[in-house]
């Protein structure tokens, strides 16, 4: 079986995306946050009620997850992540903002390349190259906007499925 690929996708409405995001917010990421002293704020629009992608649960909520512990491992304490996700060309956007340290654009062309890690301590370059390669292998993709001193913006697009 294909690490990602179609041999272990399957449909997950946004019902089930919604449960996904909130575990991963509330339960794997938030005693981390609490102990940091960061606040993460989940913001679901109703247009995504009905969307669908071709996704494994697993996978989805692995790459969210090394997300949210990206934008922890940069954040100060008492900072604030906001993840977002919504309805938007022909499916779903979602973003993790966070108030970190942010990265240079010597960083930034880097970034998401298997093994590369920008300092962090412990850090593999696995996480946020995982979550890129799965959006991709699903059709979607994850774009990255840093500002030095100000913090990150991660977003993912994933298509609805047809």
């Amino acid at each position: 079986m294909r690490w990602g690929g179609i041999e272990d996708q399957q449909r997950v409405t946004a019902r089930a995306v919604v449960p996904i995001l909130k575990n991963a917010v509330e339960h794997k990421c938030a005693e981390r946050a609490k102990d940091c002293g960061i606040t993460i704020e989940l913001q679901m629009h109703e247009d995504i009620t009905g969307f669908a992608a071709n996704i494994n649960e697993s996978l989805f909520l692995r790459g969210i997850s090394n997300l949210l512990n990206n934008a922890l491992d940069a954040s100060k304490r008492g900072s604030k992540i906001t993840v977002r996700a919504s309805a938007a060309r022909d499916g779903l956007a979602m973003s993790i903002e966070d108030q970190g340290a942010g990265m240079t654009n010597d960083q930034l062309k880097n970034v998401g390349t298997r093994g590369y890690t920008s300092g962090k301590a412990g850090g593999s370059g696995l996480g946020l190259h995982h979550a890129m390669q799965t959006a991709k292998s699903w059709g979607g993709r994850v774009d990255i906007e840093s500002k030095l001193g100000v913090g990150t913006t991660v977003r993912m697009w994933l298509p609805s499925a047809t």
